[in-house]
């Protein structure tokens, strides 16, 4: 019999590699004057922010003779200092000055990369071939589910409400297949089964939206202490990397759940969550009242990363007929975002295909 379970160290296995926005983490967790390292795809970055506030995202390594730029590295105005000779680099990644020389060497260069936030959320672009972003981030308040809603209408999600899962063996795919998945929402977080509402898809981005009843079955809960409620979720997906999430109906919530490699193997998990304001509270934290419903909220995130972890990509996966085309359509729309997927990628050129959900 034919084994059709591909491990992620197979070489048809998923590449730890595609093209697109991944996050890195949130706006509040960089202050003015902070040098951060970290990994992505496999690369050794630095991130810092600048002293007029920019957030900037550099390859690690010194051009120098090599030291790593997030290890005792310091910002001096808008560039990053070596901790080993005092060389400057800009964000461009110019050399900006050699503190025992005149000039400062034109002819090495830090690579740089493309960094962007957006409602409190840090991301970096990645893309194999150097190519600059190909789309925007989308808008987690207009382009998911325009309900008029912004996040002042939210509480602040960071930090109360953010939270990460690091060093997890897993791809970035499982997450977005999950948002097809209507069959673990029993499983997995114990609910009614959805109502699968339809897919779309744009060459960037891939909508799932489902009805959901909160509290399905019984006379009341702790979340719907006056009877079940029903609301619609609508999952928004971002490349493989991000999933941006809306709640309408009896609720308001939004969320981004996001999945970025480290290597070929691990990932950390980003849960960022906006619950929205009490009626006449005016204030940013979360008020003690929600903490139940973000524990919650939190635990499920949890329960679907156990499950990932321990995983092993299925291809072609053995599907139940109810589920076989949201999985296949996500499958097919997936695979451009590996640029070394000659027979399906989108990207073979360097032209720019869209922003956000419009293109």
């Amino acid at each position: 019999m034919r084994d059709y379970a591909l491990r992620m160290d197979n070489e048809m296995a998923l590449s730890m590699r595609p093209t697109g926005w991944f996050q890195i983490g949130w706006s509040g967790q960089y202050a003015v004057g902070d040098v951060s390292p970290f990994k992505l795809c496999g690369n050794d970055l630095v991130a810092f922010r600048t002293e007029s506030g920019r957030l900037v995202v550099l390859s690690a390594y010194c051009q120098h003779l090599g030291a790593h730029l997030g290890y005792g590295g310091c910002v001096d105005g808008e560039n990053i200092v070596c901790p080993f000779h005092g060389w400057q680099w800009t964000p461009e990644g110019t050399n900006a000055l050699i503190p025992y020389q005149d000039r400062p060497n034109y002819a090495r260069k830090v690579q740089p990369w493309v960094a962007f936030e957006k409602h409190g959320v840090a991301f970096v672009w990645h893309d194999v071939h150097g190519r600059d972003p190909l789309w925007d981030v989308p808008d987690l308040f207009t382009d998911v589910s325009d309900q008029g809603l912004s996040p002042a209408d939210h509480y602040r999600p960071y930090p109360e409400a953010a939270s990460t899962v690091d060093d997890v063996t897993m791809h970035p795919q499982y997450m977005i297949e999950n948002g097809v998945d209507f069959a673990h929402f029993k499983y997995v977080h114990r609910s009614a089964l959805p109502e699968i509402l339809g897919n779309e898809q744009g060459e960037t981005w891939f909508r799932a939206s489902m009805d959901l009843t909160y509290g399905a079955g019984k006379e009341k809960t702790w979340l719907t202490p006056t009877g079940p409620a029903k609301v619609t979720l609508h999952n928004l997906f971002s490349g493989v990397g991000i999933t941006f999430s809306a709640f309408e109906g009896a609720d308001a919530a939004r969320t981004i759940l996001a999945v970025t490699p480290i290597d070929d193997k691990h990932c950390t998990v980003y849960s960022t969550v906006w619950l929205p304001r009490l009626p006449g509270d005016t204030g940013d934290a979360l008020p003690e009242k929600l903490l139940r419903r973000l524990h919650e909220t939190k635990r499920q995130v949890v329960n679907d990363v156990e499950i990932w972890r321990r995983m092993q990509y299925t291809e072609p996966a053995g599907l139940a007929t109810a589920e076989g085309k949201g999985f296949t359509e996500m499958r097919r729309w997936a695979r451009r975002f590996y640029p070394d997927d000659k027979a399906n990628s989108m990207f073979e050129g360097a032209h720019r295909v869209g922003t956000g959900v419009g293109g």
